[in-house]
């Protein structure tokens, strides 16, 4: 993908992310019955065994988490005075969730009704887990693409996109978020990472991006 089709993809999610609120926020019919009836069939009672899995597996899409993955990505890229790509990792993890949160703050959508299994505060839309998950992973997969064999980038992809799904689905499971509020999430996840990468000229193939592995 060349990086003009990059932003507009991300132009794209964003506009995704706005409509689906201004959906939730005038209660639009069709959109509130398919998340109702998706997390009728996705939520785990609170009796279930299946609840400590969950809680264990959601913790992946927290900023802490973030930080143990990029952390170490940053210093390494540090280290080798690859400066943009060290802004992509910092800025691109670090600044997800206050833009998440005011996204939250603008679309102002209550919790799910359903009796939750976890503890949680705060509004529903989007996801600030599904948003930092896919943050995560679209960052992973945009600076490591290049010195990645081929024959695995593919994995690498399928990779990044399983924990991204898994951290959604916890969410949902968990009864602390509707379908939308993950989908809008993961959009901008990835929307913020496509958006930085295209501006600091990093996308695969641009200027920033690494080559090969150096030294």
């Amino acid at each position: 993908m060349k990086p003009n089709r990059a932003a507009w993809l991300s132009v794209a999610l964003g506009v995704l992310v706005v409509v689906l609120g201004f959906l939730t926020w005038t209660g639009w019919g069709p959109l509130i019955d398919v998340d109702v009836r998706v997390s009728d069939e996705l939520v785990v009672p609170d009796r279930s065994t299946e609840v400590g899995v969950l809680r264990f597996l959601t913790a992946a899409g927290d900023a802490t988490v973030r930080l143990v993955v990029l952390a170490p990505l940053a210093g390494w890229l540090a280290w080798h005075r690859r400066w943009r790509l060290v802004t992509l990792v910092v800025a691109g993890g670090a600044l997800v969730g206050p833009l998440n949160q005011l996204l939250k703050v603008i679309f102002d959508r209550p919790r799910p009704a359903n009796d939750g299994t976890i503890e949680t505060s705060g509004f529903s839309y989007p996801s600030g887990h599904a948003a930092g998950a896919a943050a995560t992973a679209s960052i992973l997969v945009l600076v490591l693409w290049p010195v990645i064999p081929r024959a695995w980038r593919w994995v690498l992809i399928a990779a990044a996109t399983m924990a991204a799904a898994v951290v959604g689905y916890t969410r949902v499971a968990l009864s602390v978020h509707y379908m939308s509020d993950v989908v809008a999430g993961w959009c901008v996840g990835v929307a913020w990472v496509l958006l930085l990468a295209v501006v600091l000229q990093v996308w695969p193939g641009q200027p920033g991006a690494l080559v090969a592995c150096p030294g």
